[in-house]
């Protein structure tokens, strides 16, 4: 079972956890190699909602997307494997500085809670209502184990441990350009 999530706003969000997205843009590079919990932020305008529809037609090809009102936000909504970070990719889903590689999305049902920027803990009350999500703990076993949290030397790392009720923000950089934390 992560340990870890990462808050990215919607509808890139759904593009990751749909297996759609193959890299996740930030501002610097990280160690961590894993499973991760993809947090759907709960801002999302209809702007930047029409911005990123906009740039996969442009940049990447036909994907239906769900609209605005049909995405969900504010919880877990799926995980994904980062197996890599680099600093320059031929991919269209590259903006960079640097783009967290992913690969083995999973999709899941809406879990709410708060996020954070960066990665952040996943505390005890929501691993049980993951793990229900994830299909119990013999479907969470059977992805990739390597899920320790990052290390402090990170700097993509909040050490905020962050659940449903309290913590901070949940505003997360998104994949074009131009997006930015709120």
């Amino acid at each position: 079972m992560p340990k870890v999530a990462l808050s990215v706003k919607q509808p890139w969000a759904w593009l990751i956890v749909n297996g759609h997205k193959p890299l996740e843009n930030r501002g610097s590079r990280t160690s961590f190699r894993g499973d991760v919990f993809i947090h759907a932020s709960k801002g999302m305008t209809v702007k930047e909602y029409e911005e990123c529809v906009d740039f996969v037609a442009r940049e990447v090809g036909n994907i239906l997307i769900p609209s605005h009102d049909r995405l969900p936000r504010g919880g877990i909504v799926g995980l994904v494997e980062i197996y890599d970070s680099v600093d320059s990719s031929d991919s269209p889903w590259f903006v960079g500085p640097w783009g967290h590689l992913l690969r083995n999305a999973y999709p899941l049902p809406l879990q709410p809670c708060l996020g954070a920027l960066g990665f952040w803990k996943i505390n005890e009350a929501l691993t049980s209502g993951l793990k229900d999500a994830c299909g119990g703990s013999e479907g969470v076993q059977s992805r990739n184990s390597h899920n320790e949290f990052p290390s402090e030397g990170d700097q993509s790392v909040s050490t905020s441990s962050v659940h449903a009720g309290a913590g901070r923000g949940d505003e997360v950089m998104g994949a074009a350009a131009g997006d930015r934390a709120d």
